[in-house]
């Protein structure tokens, strides 16, 4: 307890936001995707995390601070309800933390706006592995077509002989974008990676850019 309180403090006071970067480069697997990418991590801001980690140096400082003098009047029962009460206390902060980076990761309020704004003729693609837009269908109402889907988890549906309407090739996206239909574009890559760099500039319009994804569409 005593050195996660210690832990907690001096990421508190010294900034937090380089030892919490590389913490999360180091534990989470999506934030490392993004580091082979060259993107720069979907993460809640400092501002909010550190009413959290604050929070939780107080917690087990108290907790370690009140097993110390139950140690030293050897109330053992004492300690083990203490134990158990630091690690309660605790728990409110993990579901913060858990909530704050869903919130930065949410593929909701682009799809939302893509349902608001698609029609039943218009053309829907994602580009990249669609575990990391895994919600879209579900809040947008749609199932997009999939560029560069092999590169995922899931890409071996890809592999199948009715994947070809699924699994699009760059070169059909493109024609596509470049045809009469109006086509969205859902995108986890920055604009100098993502396909978009590929069509004439004229036709590209960002409809919303939003926890490191970009929603672009050839019509303005």
């Amino acid at each position: 307890f005593v050195a996660i309180a210690i832990a907690m403090t001096v990421m508190t006071m010294s900034g937090g936001q380089v030892l919490l970067g590389r913490v999360v480069e180091a534990t989470d697997v999506y934030t490392r995707k993004e580091a082979v990418w060259g993107q720069a991590p979907a993460f809640p801001p400092w501002a909010a995390l550190r009413p959290i980690v604050l929070t939780t140096a107080l917690v087990f400082g108290a907790g370690a601070l009140a097993l110390a003098i139950a140690f030293w009047r050897d109330r053992r029962r004492v300690a083990i309800v203490i134990t158990a009460a630091t690690m309660l206390g605790f728990t409110p902060m993990i579901t913060r933390a858990m909530l704050l980076v869903a919130e930065s990761r949410s593929v909701r309020g682009l799809a939302r706006e893509l349902a608001a704004r698609a029609g039943p003729d218009d053309v829907i693609v994602h580009e990249g592995p669609i575990e990391n837009s895994g919600a879209l269908e579900l809040y947008g109402g749609r199932r997009p077509v999939l560029v560069d889907g092999w590169t995922s988890v899931l890409g071996f549906g890809g592999t199948f002989a009715d994947a070809a309407e699924t699994f699009w090739e760059r070169s059909r996206l493109i024609a596509t974008w470049r045809g009469p239909a109006r086509v969205w574009l859902v995108t986890i890559r920055q604009p100098a990676q993502s396909v978009v760099a590929t069509v004439p500039p004229p036709t590209v319009f960002l409809i919303l850019a939003e926890n490191g994804r970009w929603l672009y569409s050839n019509r303005p």
